[in-house]
C-alpha cells in the first residue's frame, strides 16, 4: 500500500534520503544543496520527488517514489519552480527531519535514532531547520560513512 507524505526524496550515490520537515524548513533548499554538492564532486545524486513522496514497503524496505504530477519538478522559495534531472525512486535508507532548532537533540536517545515508516524502521537524524550549509555537510558525512567527530584531526580526515 502505498502512502503519500509530505517529504523530499533524493538518492546519493546508492543511499535513498527521505528530508521531512514544516513547510518553509528548508526541505527543497536541502535536497537540492546535497544533489549539488554530490555532483559537483562527480557522484550520482538525483531528486525523486520534492515537497509530496510516495512512500510503500517492498522487501522489508522503504521505496520512495515521485507523484506523477510532481516529476521532474522542484520549488525553490523566492525562485519558483524549475524542472530538474530525478530518478524514479530511491530505497530510503536514512529520514532526515529538520526540526525547530530549539528541539534538536545534542545526542540524540536510541529511540530517536530510528523511525518508522509504512511498517518499515529507517535510521533517522534529527537537523536544525534552515541551516543549510552545516546540514550538508553534517549528511554528507553520514552518508559516506566518514564517521567525523570534533576530536578529529585534519590528517585524521577522509575525504568523501
Amino acid at each position: 500500500m502505498t502512502e503519500n507524505v509530505h517529504a523530499c526524496a533524493i538518492v546519493l550515490c546508492e543511499r535513498g534520503l527521505l528530508i521531512r520537515g514544516a513547510s518553509g524548513s528548508g526541505k527543497s533548499s536541502l535536497a537540492a544543496a546535497m544533489v549539488e554538492a554530490y555532483t559537483a564532486r562527480g557522484r550520482f545524486a538525483r531528486l525523486v520527488s520534492d515537497d509530496r513522496t510516495n512512500v510503500r514497503a517492498v522487501n522489508g524496505r522503504l521505496v520512495a517514489s515521485v507523484p506523477e504530477a510532481l516529476q521532474g519538478l522542484l520549488e525553490l522559495r523566492g525562485v519558483g519552480i524549475i524542472g530538474c534531472r530525478t530518478a524514479r525512486e530511491a530505497v530510503v535508507s536514512l529520514v532526515v527531519d529538520l526540526l525547530d532548532p530549539s528541539s534538536v537533540s545534542r545526542a540524540p536517545r536510541p529511540e530517536e535514532t530510528v523511525t518508522e515508516i509504512a511498517g518499515i524502521g529507517v535510521e533517522r537524524v534529527g537537523l536544525s531547520e534552515r541551516a543549510t550549509p552545516i546540514n550538508v555537510l553534517l549528511l554528507s558525512a553520514l552518508v559516506d560513512g566518514a564517521g567525523l567527530t570534533a576530536h578529529d584531526t585534519p590528517a585524521q580526515r577522509r575525504d568523501p
